[in-house]
């Protein structure tokens, strides 16, 4: 096995980085014999040993490589305060999650004794958080698998482990180099959002879309209006038809004329609370109603046509909600990031009635999955439900 790492006074160098033969000064890690660096033009960068007496188990070798290039890394990281992003299928929700498996570490210790009740177990490699706790283990598999009783305690804790096999010399290397590593099997934390009732991962579309209220010139009067806009998850700016971005007339509603479904009131009533006016409109091209965002100077409207023409003015600094649904419960919440903070009713935006104000503490906030209408609390739609069986 050409080995490309040998230990040089307490820390792994790669072959292609030291002096040719002896001159690297390094020793391998398995066996503390001498090695020797070779490379050349037709030679990949590698390490011998100088004893031609010496051996060293191919899969041990492997396997305190892996764990020294690992926390090497780790260690380094956390010095220079950059990112070790991994990216793994998680098993709670099945999506594919990516993540800094540095965040908010302070060190990283190879093969550290931890007494349990149960007894001693030693993981490879053991990242702790900023108070010195035990945040994360991470085990390095070459054939064997790590001990069951890492795991029992991890998950007796409620300390993420993280699996990375190891077969070939490139797998190594892929451990210092890769921009993004690839655990086999994780149980990182799951990125998915929650339902805060039932508690089960939010699996279709989580965030399904976020609101934003921008602001431009009236097209008619050239007056300061305010519009309501939604984005897709995908955050892709396209117009009305498209269906990533729309307005209260609100595309994937349905085509919204009269005896349509309507819009999202509680959505509405968010919009209105930060000083957008939103009115029942006619529109003579879909020759029906529907709402629209009006000027709260001289009436006019901005049609479902026209609303992606304000898609370039979307950005995180006027968003005010986001929207999610839980697939279990059947729950709809919605969370509100709280940029800005919400106009009382008492206070109209300029060129509002009361009307267009209206406080969204004062709507039902959850949609219901089964009635498709709102309820004031989860409750209300389990009720809902057990009538509908």
């Amino acid at each position: 096995m050409k080995v490309p790492y040998g230990d040089r006074d307490g820390k792994l160098v790669h072959a292609s980085q030291v002096e040719r033969g002896l001159a690297a000064r390094c020793i391998c890690i398995e066996c503390g014999t001498r090695l020797v660096a070779r490379r050349g033009p037709k030679t990949r960068a590698h390490f011998a040993h100088h004893a031609s007496t010496a051996y060293c188990d191919g899969e041990s070798l492997l396997h305190r490589l892996g764990k020294r290039i690992l926390a090497q890394r780790i260690e380094g990281a956390i010095a220079a305060q950059r990112s070790v992003n991994v990216l793994w299928q998680c098993e709670r929700c099945y999506h594919n999650h990516k993540t800094n498996l540095v965040q908010g570490a302070s060190a990283v210790a190879v093969e550290r004794t931890i007494r349990t009740a149960a007894g001693a177990i030693r993981p490879d490699v053991v990242v702790f958080g900023p108070s010195a706790e035990l945040r994360t283990f991470i085990e390095v598999i070459v054939t064997h698998e790590p001990d069951q009783p890492v795991y029992d305690y991890a998950q007796k804790k409620g300390i993420a482990v993280a699996e990375f096999r190891i077969a070939t010399v490139a797998d190594l290397e892929s451990l210092e180099h890769a921009r993004t590593l690839l655990p086999e099997k994780s149980t990182l934390r799951c990125l998915t959002p929650s339902c805060s009732e039932c508690g089960d991962p939010m699996h279709d579309n989580p965030t399904r879309y976020s609101l934003h209220v921008v602001t431009a010139p009236c097209w008619k009067c050239g007056s300061h209006m305010k519009l309501a806009l939604w984005e897709s998850e995908a955050g892709e700016l396209s117009d009305y038809f498209g269906g990533n971005v729309f307005g209260p007339s609100g595309l994937t509603f349905g085509v919204l004329v009269e005896d349509g479904e309507g819009p999202d009131e509680e959505a509405l009533s968010i919009a209105r609370s930060h000083g957008v006016v939103i009115r029942r409109q006619h529109s003579q091209a879909m020759d029906g109603y529907y709402q629209a965002n009006t000027c709260g100077g001289c009436g006019a409207f901005v049609g479902a046509n026209y609303e992606g023409d304000y898609a370039n003015l979307i950005n995180r600094t006027n968003r005010i909600a986001c929207y999610s649904r839980c697939e279990h419960c059947r729950c709809g919440t919605c969370h509100c990031v709280g940029l800005p903070a919400p106009r009382p009713p008492s206070e109209p935006a300029s060129g509002a009635t009361a009307a267009d104000s209206v406080s969204p503490a004062t709507a039902p906030r959850i949609r219901c999955g089964h009635c498709r209408s709102y309820h004031a609390t989860v409750s209300d739609v389990r009720r809902c439900s057990t009538k509908s069986l």
